[in-house]
């Protein structure tokens, strides 16, 4: 039994980054992590979505601590869930029509501003349950506004070849 010649590395042509088929003026853009803009808005879209979560599980509880009553929890809970639902559609298209950068940074001021009210209804012991679903529908309001433009924004931050990156780092 003899064993096949060994392929040398003149039998097999040279493949990959390499090759002189691959394509010399080839230009990588810089690492997304060096592009300020980029790493601005992915800090707020990561605040901004933190605060919703903490918000969608803590203001029922708070509403809960503060009435005694499951379904005013529950009703709290559901009017921000309303607010976000009539705002969805409308967002996209102010998105669309707006400055980006204006619009998410309005937006953010007007949903500091909000959990604000809380925070000082808190302070001085005058929170009610029908502040916090204020409150939250106005922020889900606001919520619903600040991810079509951030969503869109994208695309004026974050060179082509890296789109695909950027928005899989979005999504988790």
């Amino acid at each position: 039994m003899t064993n096949p010649p060994a392929a040398s590395v003149e039998d097999h042509p040279p493949t990959g980054p390499s090759s002189a088929a691959a394509a010399p003026n080839l230009i990588v853009p810089p690492s997304l992590l060096r592009n300020r803009s980029y790493m601005l808005l992915m800090t707020g879209m990561t605040a901004e979505s933190l605060g919703a979560g903490v918000a969608l599980f803590a203001v029922p509880l708070v509403a809960y601590g503060i009435t005694g009553s499951v379904v005013q929890a529950g009703v709290v809970a559901a009017v921000g869930q309303v607010g976000a639902l009539l705002a969805t559609l409308p967002a996209g298209v102010v998105a669309d029509r707006v400055d980006r950068r204006r619009l998410i940074t309005v937006s953010a001021t007007v949903g500091a501003a909000l959990w604000g009210t809380v925070a000082l209804a808190a302070g001085l012991g005058s929170l009610t349950a029908w502040h916090l679903a204020a409150v939250l529908f106005g922020a889900s309001v606001v919520g619903a506004l600040v991810d079509p433009a951030t969503s869109g924004a994208f695309r004026s931050v974050v060179p082509v070849p890296q789109l695909p990156t950027a928005l899989a780092a979005v999504q988790g």
